[in-house]
């Protein structure tokens, strides 16, 4: 069951969940993922599963989890899995380009997990003026860019191109991230 993680546990209606296969464990041939959604009491299930080892995504505008890593059998139905929604960490910053500073439009920025195999945990694209908003669960990650527009070079993703971060409330430095890029060579 999928709840919200307040005072009341409410359950969550309309949740995507996503069984994606864990690409650093042996293959189980399953090259895309599962889905289903969370009906009114936030009960799901997903059938038919092949064994292996899986990543557990939820996708849902009230907030969000944190992926959660799950071990099948064959045949095996997931439903027993309880998951807590919570209303995330909102992240907020700007891409500049050299050497004018200036805001680029059209960046990605990337959020994944510290651990491996590294799951994605959010996405954003810089607007007009090169800002960015992005909400993920509360906890550690990792910031890089992951796409950048023509005449820029892409970062590197060594430690100096990354920003590793702990995602918590109230921290006014997570609203004022920055990431420069340099012009192509």
């Amino acid at each position: 069951m999928l709840f919200r993680s307040d005072a009341r546990g409410r359950p969550v209606a309309g949740a995507k969940l996503t069984l994606q296969t864990d690409k650093s464990q042996r293959s189980t041939g399953v090259q895309y993922p599962f889905e289903t959604r969370t009906d009114g009491d936030g009960k799901y299930d997903l059938r038919g599963l092949p064994a292996g080892a899986f990543c557990l995504q939820v996708e849902h505008p009230a907030g969000c989890a944190r992926p959660l890593a799950i071990q099948l059998a064959a045949e095996q139905l997931l439903q027993d899995q309880t998951l807590r929604l919570d209303e995330g960490v909102e992240l907020c910053g700007i891409v500049r380009g050299l050497p004018s500073g200036k805001g680029l439009e059209r960046v990605g920025i990337s959020a994944i997990t510290t651990d491996d195999p590294r799951w994605p945990l959010g996405f954003a694209q810089t607007d007009p003026q090169g800002r960015f908003v992005l909400r993920i669960p509360k906890g550690p990650a990792t910031l890089y860019v992951n796409g950048v527009p023509p005449g820029y070079q892409q970062p590197t993703q060594t430690h100096d191109q990354v920003l590793r971060i702990d995602a918590r409330p109230g921290d006014t430095a997570l609203t004022e991230l920055e990431f420069t890029l340099r012009p192509k060579q």
